[in-house]
């Protein structure tokens, strides 16, 4: 899997948790939201500016 998909699955994965209920632990989610940001980071080139490293906070 090249790395823009890699970071197009990641940001679509956590987006899918903070608008559904879904089951998954703390320590889960932010082990992908820290494998997105080092991702974001090494390649810049394919960080959206929807991402969802770019919003604080959850929804209500």
């Amino acid at each position: 899997m090249d790395i823009k998909n890699k970071v197009e699955g990641l940001s679509k994965l956590i987006e899918y948790y903070n608008k559904d209920e879904s089951e998954i632990t703390d320590h889960e989610y932010d082990k992908l939201s820290l494998k997105l940001r080092k991702l974001e980071k090494e390649y810049p080139e394919y960080a959206r500016k929807d991402s969802p490293t770019q919003k604080v906070g959850g929804s209500i």
